[in-house]
Formats: structure tokens, sequence, C-alpha cells
């Protein structure tokens, strides 16, 4: 049975220091697995629903999360932003201290049945925290980022 999103990604969390190190991880299965990760979400979602790996509850990368509600969320584009740039910034001195999420990582990637389910979620993840944006030429066409930082901006 598929479990609901909304049930799922709301008390986990990345903290800042450790993102970097989660997707060195995750790149090394990945090469391992024979794949090129150039640090594209798209890529890595596809590596993550193929292998049936959720990362917050898995042996290999659960010591990188934490259970507790984030204090910043991502707003990105899944071609446009490599994650490093997320890890770049995470490490920022104003953001070393946040406990981030980022749908890639934090929401079960072969779980999700429909985009009903990660709309439904909006509320949830940009509600009192602060969101970390990241720009690039397709930003301000795509639907779903307009609508995070409507989200975000509503209160």
């Amino acid at each position: 049975m598929i479990k609901p999103l909304y049930d799922i990604p709301r008390d986990w969390s990345i903290p800042s220091k450790n993102l970097r190190s989660l997707l060195d991880a995750l790149k090394a299965d990945m090469s391992e697995a024979r794949i090129a990760w150039d640090g594209s979400s798209e890529t890595l979602k596809k590596f993550l629903v193929e292998n049936r790996i959720d990362p917050k509850v898995d042996r290999r990368y659960q010591h990188f999360f934490v259970s507790r509600r984030h204090t910043a969320t991502t707003s990105y584009t899944w071609r446009g932003t490599n994650l490093y740039q997320m890890a770049d910034k995470a490490e920022l001195p104003e953001n070393v201290n946040d406990l981030l999420w980022n749908d890639v990582l934090v929401v079960n990637q072969f779980s999700i049945s429909s985009s009903s389910q990660v709309i439904n979620t909006t509320d949830l993840i940009y509600s009192n925290c602060k969101v970390l944006v990241f720009l690039d030429k397709t930003y301000l066409g795509r639907a779903w980022c307009l609508a995070e930082c409507g989200q975000y901006t509503r209160d």
C-alpha cells in the first residue's frame, strides 16, 4: 500500500552540514552501479526509483537525516540546479545551522502515485521556514516553482 505523501516528509530533514556528505555517498553508490551522476535531481530520482531506495530510512544513508521538522526548504528546477550547488549554499555561515527539506532527498520517490499528493503538501513544506531559491533560466517559467514562491509569500 502506498502511503500518502503528506504522511511522510514533514518531520524529516537533513542538517546542512550533512548535505554534501549525503550527496557524496549517493554519488559513490551510483558510480558503483555505473551511473555517471552530474548532480541533477532527475538522474538521482531515476536511481532511487529503480533501486527502491528511500534515503532517509535506508541504512546506508539514514545517518545523514534527522527526524525533526526542517527550518529551511529548497525551490529549484530539477534540470537547472545541481544538488552540489545546494550543498555550497547550505555551507554558508547563514545557513550552516539549518535543517533542510529537499523533495528528491526527503520524499520517498517510488511511493508517489500522483502530482496531487505533492500539491497537497505545500502548506506544510513552505510554512514557518526560510526558502533557499535557486534561479536558472527556466525557473520563472515553471508553474511548480511559481506555486512554491506563492505559497511561501502567502503568509
